[in-house]
């Protein structure tokens, strides 16, 4: 939404509180990578405890909602043709801004999901591809995994589960990890609830 349309007078989204106190790092240490700042940042948010958090939190509140204003200007100001293409643009940076949340996951080392039954049986075929096209070769999969006897089936599904209960212990300890360095804003809320109770 901040970045769309080329306009000078399009209003740039404020950063979350976390963002916000990860620039100022990166700005004291410009020539470390993104995870080692990714790690001083993470560290130091943590230290800055409950008083120090809240102050961030609540400058990001007030800077959205003076965005918000400013952006229902600067929407109220375009043509259908300019709001059908900052439209498009948003979907793009929503795209973008998922890619990148997905790269800052795997800098902090978040375990990777585990395939299901169907995607277990797909990766140990793989090797029997050979010049096939990969659509055609899919497909094919997908007839076979439909005809398989229940028994082989339950051979990959059994796998998939084991996979699924040790993502499930990984998940659990790098989300403690990541509440201890005060990282709460990637994981789960159910976890972070879970954590504070205890």
């Amino acid at each position: 939404m901040s970045r769309s349309i080329q306009s000078p007078d399009a209003p740039k989204r404020p950063p979350p509180p976390f963002v916000k106190f990860r620039k100022e790092i990166q700005q004291k240490y410009p020539d470390f990578s993104f995870s080692k700042i990714n790690q001083i940042a993470s560290q130091r948010w943590n230290e800055l405890g409950p008083e120090g958090k809240n102050a961030y939190k609540l400058l990001a509140e007030e800077e959205y909602q003076d965005y918000k204003q400013k952006f229902l200007v600067f929407l109220d100001g375009l043509s259908e043709e300019e709001k059908a293409q900052l439209h498009d643009e948003r979907l793009k940076m929503a795209r973008h801004d998922r890619l990148r949340d997905k790269q800052e996951l795997y800098d902090l080392g978040k375990p990777k999901r585990p395939p299901n039954g169907y995607m277990a049986f797909v990766r140990s075929s793989l090797h029997e591809r050979g010049d096939v096209p990969m659509k055609q070769f899919m497909k094919e999969l997908a007839d076979c995994w439909r005809n398989i006897p229940k028994e082989e089936k339950e051979i990959y599904e059994e796998d998939a589960r084991i996979e699924r209960e040790k993502y499930k212990k990984e998940l659990e300890e790098w989300e403690k990890k990541m509440i201890e360095i005060g990282r709460e804003d990637v994981v789960r809320k159910s976890s972070f609830v879970k954590a504070k109770r205890t």
